[in-house]
């Protein structure tokens, strides 16, 4: 089930999910895509892991990083090339309902 999405602005090209798997997807949308071409207008492309609980909130901060809360208390910092988390932040005593991102 999906729980959080979120578009990154600057190109509007890749929607990141999340949800009660505890795992992140990253989409590419393809915008330039004609009524009746072949193929997908939606390709997933990377999966991040390293929630223990589900993803409830994320948020891009630029083309090569996003954050992501968690019921697991914890708020991590993404790279999203190479698909893994640079920091986790666990200070928090209860779940992360969500991030803001500007």
């Amino acid at each position: 089930m999906l729980v959080c999405c979120a578009i990154e602005p600057r190109m509007g090209q890749h929607v990141l999910c999340g949800g009660i798997d505890t795992k992140l997807s990253l989409y590419h949308i393809n915008k330039v895509m004609k009524k009746r071409e072949q193929g997908k207008l939606i390709n997933k492309l990377k999966e991040y892991s390293g929630h223990q609980g589900l993803v409830t909130s994320c948020g891009f901060l630029s083309q090569n990083y996003f954050v992501s809360g968690s019921n697991d208390s914890t708020v991590t910092l993404w790279d999203v090339e190479n698909a893994r988390g640079l920091c986790k932040f666990s200070g928090h005593s209860n779940e992360v309902f969500t991030v803001d991102v500007f």
